[in-house]
């Protein structure tokens, strides 16, 4: 990590070619969350007046998630089914009230022994604030910027953010337990834990509302601009129609993953 940090910043100071996903990333975590956003401000090709209104956009997005608690029966629903999901629920009501609780979670999971293998696999974990590693319903907004007395951590002083902590730290919570908990049932069934990390966390992505856009991915602001969650919506039609996302899935375990598509037709029926 640390050479691709300096292999980054060089390719950002030298002007060269455009920084990756997985770039903005580190360097986001290395200099403070928004620094990849002022990155593809300057350098991603939007400019001042495609961030203007790329905050807008997700400006609406927020006034309709917020005070709804609704991340469970949105992206989680696949997973209702699963332990992981009730105790991801019942500790989101602690992220809702308490800036401090939602604090000491999100470090938590960065200390879990399979936090570097899910990482490397790409599994996703949302970051507050952000264009480049938000959640779709919380990408980085003027919103924000209006709710600054939210840093207090109460409730009653921030809605939004409340609303924030409590839809990013259920599904980071529930995207963790659950790859950790399915990558420790296929070490049970005699996988090697790299051999099948990567299935495992696209799997638990797309099962968590995060599906890729494939070369759209390329594009992702106009995708968020023209879309309310263009991830959500991949993230179903993989599970619905893509049949390869439970073939590809370890031996043993193919059945865990055909409850997620259960769960949504189901509930999605109801």
């Amino acid at each position: 990590e640390r050479a691709t940090a300096h292999k980054s910043l060089f390719k950002l100071l030298e002007g060269g070619t455009a920084l990756q996903k997985g770039e903005l990333s580190i360097l986001d975590r290395v200099f403070g969350g928004g620094f990849a956003d002022r990155i593809i401000e300057l350098h991603g090709g939007i400019g001042a007046v495609g961030i203007k209104l790329t905050k807008s956009a997700n400006t609406m997005k927020g006034m309709m998630s917020a005070l709804d608690v609704s991340g469970p029966l949105r992206q989680g629903l696949p997973l209702i089914h699963r332990k992981e999901y009730w105790s991801a629920f019942v500790d989101m009501f602690k992220y809702l009230i308490s800036q401090k609780e939602f604090n000491v979670a999100m470090d938590a999971l960065k200390e879990r022994p399979l936090y570097e293998l899910g990482r490397d696999s790409k599994l996703f974990l949302a970051d507050v604030q952000t264009l480049a590693r938000g959640e779709e319903a919380f990408l980085n907004s003027y919103l924000h910027d209006l709710s600054g007395l939210g840093k207090t951590g109460h409730v009653l002083t921030s809605p939004y953010r409340a609303s924030e902590r409590a839809y990013i730290g259920f599904l980071n919570k529930l995207r963790a337990d659950t790859f950790d908990s399915m990558i420790r049932q296929a070490v049970s069934l005699g996988h090697k834990p790299d051999e099948v990390s990567g299935v495992i966390a696209r799997f638990v992505n797309n099962a968590t509302g995060r599906g890729s856009l494939g070369s759209l991915e390329r594009i992702p602001n106009i995708m968020n601009n023209t879309f309310f969650s263009p991830k959500l919506m991949s993230s179903r039609f993989n599970l619905l129609t893509n049949p390869k996302i439970y073939m590809d899935m370890p031996k043993g375990m193919r059945l865990e993953a055909l409850k997620s598509l259960a769960s949504i037709t189901v509930f999605g029926g109801t």
